[in-house]
């Protein structure tokens, strides 16, 4: 079994973060084809990493789909929890993070390979603290006593908010959201969640250098 994955992708980084937890012996290497091209999109599915292969013929795309799938079979060191209103919880985080959370930082990615950078940071901040406002909230009701495929969907977004905003108008952007700060100051005290976090700063700097030439 094999993830293709990028370091700075936090759609793969949450998927490595549940593998380093598992513990589970999977090959991650980066797409041998180029992403985005012509190529990689005729040879797998949706044209997107993750994708986990399963067997030569079997390739799963989509970060959720992955995480779901690997919890399946893998049920050892649980990254889901068992309950149904818990596991209910925890899909709606990761819905969450999927649908509200992840495109709320999509301004600050686009703003960065833009040569004439807007004036009006706040334009870009401003749906991220909408999200994070929402998190915040949604915080006293997502809670459990070890970290899941939830909090990893969360972390690797988080993860981009922290080191993007201060680019912008927000040196602290957790700062007004007292239980994101917390829960974030908490997850990433994991060795497997700093290990990842560890890659995507890595793949993240030269992903930017390339932004820049």
């Amino acid at each position: 079994m094999k993830l293709y994955s990028l370091p700075h992708s936090p759609y793969a980084a949450r998927v490595r973060m549940q593998i380093y937890k598992k513990q589970l012996n999977l090959k991650i290497v980066a797409p041998e084809i180029p992403l985005k091209t012509d190529e990689f999109k005729a040879a797998y599915p949706m044209g997107k990493v993750p994708l986990l292969e399963i067997s030569a013929t079997g390739l799963l795309p989509e970060s959720t789909a992955i995480a779901e799938y690997l919890e399946d079979v893998f049920p050892d060191n649980p990254c889901r929890p068992s309950e149904p209103y818990a596991l209910s919880i925890t899909r709606a985080t990761v819905s969450f993070a999927n649908s509200h959370f992840g495109p709320s930082l999509f301004p600050l990615f686009k703003n960065m390979a833009q040569k004439d950078a807007h004036s009006d940071k706040s334009t870009f901040t401003a749906p991220l603290c909408a999200e994070l406002d929402k998190l915040n909230r949604w915080m006293s009701v997502h809670k459990s006593d070890s970290f899941d495929i939830g909090d990893f969907a969360l972390a690797s977004s988080i993860w981009y908010a922290t080191t993007l905003a201060p680019f912008y108008d927000k040196p602290d952007v957790l700062a007004d959201y007292p239980l994101v700060k917390s829960w974030w100051e908490s997850i990433i005290k994991e060795p497997y969640v700093q290990k990842v976090l560890t890659e995507m700063a890595v793949g993240f700097a030269e992903f930017s250098k390339k932004l820049k030439n």
